[in-house]
């Protein structure tokens, strides 16, 4: 782990509404420039640190960089990036477990369709409408329920309640 300072003030020269995402940029560039890395990722500390006032980001970061199988990840010098990452890791492994158990119980209680469930999930509004005007017989109560527990989007609550008269 090597500890490094970078200059992103010229990140001041932008607009006042994208310094922080140039800064970020700026960040990368000097990385990429000092290693030998293409892809290289920024901890959720650093960049925590370049919007804390509110996209106005600081002149200088104290940075250190941390080898991982396919990338580098750069994160704040005086912060301790292993056991961030290991931290990271432990919790992507309880959200990806959690929703599983999850899903399964609630998909029970809602009794709707597998497909309808997906494309209520992960689709848009215009495909979720389109998955529930092709089901037989919809229960509009069960699906309002099922979309304010899940995704809660407003477009789509207004269309169920429509249909629900």
């Amino acid at each position: 782990m090597d500890n490094t300072r970078i200059n992103i003030s010229k990140a001041r020269a932008a607009p006042r509404k994208k310094r922080a995402g140039k800064a970020v940029r700026i960040l990368k560039k000097e990385v990429a420039r000092k290693t030998d890395f293409d892809d290289i990722r920024v901890s959720n500390g650093l960049n925590e640190k370049i919007w804390e006032n509110g996209g106005k980001p600081p002149k200088t970061v104290d940075v250190q960089f941390l080898e991982e199988e396919d990338h580098l990840l750069v994160g704040l010098a005086e912060a301790d990036l292993e056991k961030t990452t290991e931290e990271t890791v432990e919790e992507e492994q309880q959200t990806d477990q959690e929703p599983e158990e999850e899903e399964s119980t609630e998909d029970e209680t809602y009794d709707i369709p597998e497909d309808v469930v997906e494309v209520l999930e992960e689709g848009t509004i215009s495909e979720g409408k389109e998955a529930v005007k092709e089901m037989n017989k919809a229960d509009f109560e069960k699906l309002l329920n099922f979309e304010e527990a899940h995704q809660n989007r407003k477009g789509m609550k207004k269309f169920l309640r429509s249909n629900m008269r």
